[in-house]
């Protein structure tokens, strides 16, 4: 697969190519071997002339070039919002791993500093036991 910003740069120049041609849907004139404009008419009122075809019959390629007048645009506009979607929703998660990277900081300053103050605690308790002990062996209590 291409990368994405390649892929959205054929996406915009395909997007930029199909604005720029006859309007479409297209078909095909199988008795007169030419691409007809569904939307525009000439002076006669019939379909606007597109292009003649070199075969005398209709092919695949007959199929596509009609086909890609309506399917190109779709598929370009298509990429373009995917990747747009995607490089968005990418901006979102790095924001979400940025604030939880300064989250899980900020909780280990937090926590380091509950910690010290446990410990800091459990001293002064033993010390408290301690002098405890030692009144008691004293008969002061």
């Amino acid at each position: 697969m291409k990368p994405l910003e390649e892929l959205l740069e054929i996406a915009k120049s395909a997007k930029e190519r199909a604005d720029k041609a006859t309007e479409g849907p297209w078909s095909y004139d199988l008795d007169e071997n030419e691409i007809h404009s569904d939307c525009m008419q000439d002076s006669s009122g019939d379909p606007a002339h597109i292009c003649e075809m070199l075969k005398p019959k209709i092919n695949d390629n007959h199929v596509f070039i009609t086909a890609a007048r309506v399917d190109v645009p779709i598929l370009a506009d298509a990429v373009i919002d995917l990747i747009t979607q995607l490089k968005d929703a990418q901006g979102e998660i790095k924001s979400l791993n940025t604030f939880n990277t300064q989250f899980t900081r900020a909780a280990k300053i937090s926590w380091g500093g509950l910690y010290i103050q446990v410990e800091q605690l459990e001293q002064r308790l033993a010390e408290c036991e301690t002098a405890l002990k030692k009144a008691l062996e004293f008969g002061e209590y």
